[in-house]
């Protein structure tokens, strides 16, 4: 592929969608799109700034001007090539867009340890295990679940637990702890020691109902600087890489996965001020909520604040690292692009197999 080609999968005019920067990032694997205004660099937008703005309520149908970065770090062409390595490790950046005196894109300076979204660091070093919470009875899908636990509920050709190993597989993460208690045998048994799926599968059984934040209590001896945490019930779209590597960047205790849920009142909505009196009325409107996904990275710090005695779900674990000033941050899904399913009623499972 020549330059001129190379360069081609970078840019995005300042009037296209995000959506169509998404597609760039996507297609260039650089994790920058070089925004254009007439043929010459408006600025840059990373997946970072993408995901800032979902968080800003940005619609990814909006134009790039929108959330374009207009004070990007650029080069030229005699700039030292190792002052641009020393710019990179300075700010932790893989790339700088190279421009001529008119402005134009001419060339892009990549980092030589710079990272494909994270893979580098992965496959130098074993610092990230993988921790996913299969213990749960799987009530809302019974009758399914009443001889069978839920992780091994069939979606396709593969299974909810099956597929989220080579989920994590895929990120490049080789050690996997699975938390069991219902039907626990059942889960051992089928999934093995991970020998043929080329990973490590260790099984850490709870004595008793633990919740969805208390059995990351059993992992109490780890050697390994940060846990990805996953449901065993969700299916994405979503390439973990992205999201451990958001989190090594914003060196935060816990990073969040989200995804945009939107739920329109059926009725007229009344406003009332602190008077008692009616300011306004807006029918039927469309409220929207960041959930979480179900899919969290923990530094290993953050274990000591579980304990494995007693009953501890998520939101009340995370309620209290806030409290305790823990750096707690998030991470949105894209829309429509990353999708995100819960498997957890016959409904939802019924409506995943039928979409497929």
């Amino acid at each position: 592929m020549s330059k001129k080609d190379v360069l081609k999968d970078l840019v995005v005019e300042k009037n296209q969608t995000i959506k169509v920067a998404i597609e760039v990032l996507e297609k260039n694997r650089r994790a920058i799109a070089v925004v254009l205004d007439a043929g010459k660099v408006l600025g840059t937008i990373t997946d970072g700034d993408i995901r800032r703005g979902i968080i800003n309520n940005i619609s990814l149908d909006e134009e790039c001007s929108s959330i374009v970065n207009k004070e990007p770090l650029l080069a030229n062409m005699d700039d030292d090539r190792k002052d641009l390595q020393d710019l990179c490790k300075k700010r932790n950046i893989e790339a700088i867009p190279i421009i001529n005196q008119q402005k134009e894109l001419i060339d892009l300076y990549v980092h030589e340890k710079g990272r494909l979204l994270n893979r580098k660091i992965l496959e130098q070093k074993d610092d990230f295990c993988a921790f996913i919470l299969a213990g749960g009875e799987g009530k809302r899908l019974r009758p399914l679940t009443i001889k069978k636990p839920k992780p091994l509920i069939n979606i396709g050709s593969t299974t909810l637990l099956k597929n989220n190993i080579e989920l994590i597989k895929g990120c490049g993460i080789k050690d996997i702890f699975i938390s069991v208690n219902y039907l626990a045998d059942q889960i051992i048994e089928e999934i093995g020691d991970g020998k043929e799926q080329n990973v490590r599968i260790s099984y850490l059984k709870e004595k008793k109902k633990l919740g969805t934040a208390a059995p990351l209590g059993l992992l109490n001896r780890t050697n390994f600087s940060d846990i990805l945490v996953i449901n065993a019930d969700i299916v994405t779209s979503l390439s973990l890489d992205k999201l451990l590597d958001h989190h090594k960047r914003n060196k935060s205790d816990v990073m969040i996965a989200i995804t945009e849920r939107n739920t329109e009142i059926p009725f007229g909505v009344v406003e009332i001020n602190d008077k008692e009196k009616v300011i306004g009325i807006e029918e039927k409107p469309n409220l929207k909520h960041f959930c979480a996904a179900g899919i969290y990275v923990m530094s290993k710090n953050i274990l000591k604040e579980i304990s494995a005695e007693n009953y501890l779900d998520m939101p009340e674990f995370i309620n209290s690292l806030v409290a305790k000033k823990f750096k707690v941050d998030v991470f949105p899904l894209f829309p429509s692009i990353e999708t995100w399913r819960d498997i957890g009623t016959k409904e939802s499972l019924d409506k995943f197999i039928k979409n497929e």
